[in-house]
């Protein structure tokens, strides 16, 4: 049976958390940290994990409680590709409206040298 202990204040949260869906959230929280940790390091960007709980009346006596992780990993930069647009839409690293003597670098647009 278990041991109830209202008089000095009840079990500690971590005990509450092991028994809560046998582990399964204590879990959840440590991949989401884990995974969140590893994102951070490897973007050098700010990430957050979110656990929520919500306790809702059932009884006289009795609560309800779900928990949910929530996370917000950072994410990689992607990089950015600059095109010049043809006439039907297409797209061409190469201005193709230029004269075929006249050379344009790909990714000049990017650095501000095609005028």
């Amino acid at each position: 049976m278990t041991k109830h202990d209202d008089e000095d204040g009840g079990r500690t949260f971590d005990q509450v958390l092991l028994d809560y869906r046998r582990g399964g959230l204590n879990m959840e929280i440590t991949a989401a940290v884990n995974e969140t940790t590893q994102a951070v390091l490897a973007t050098g960007k700010t990430g957050k994990v979110t656990i929520e709980l919500e306790i809702t009346p059932n009884g006289l006596r009795m609560v309800n409680m779900r928990g949910l992780v929530k996370t917000k990993a950072p994410e990689a930069d992607v990089e950015v590709g600059s095109y010049f647009v043809g006439r039907g839409g297409g797209l061409y690293r190469d201005d193709p409206t230029a004269s075929k003597g006249a050379a344009v670098v790909s990714g000049a647009a990017d650095r501000g040298e095609v005028g």
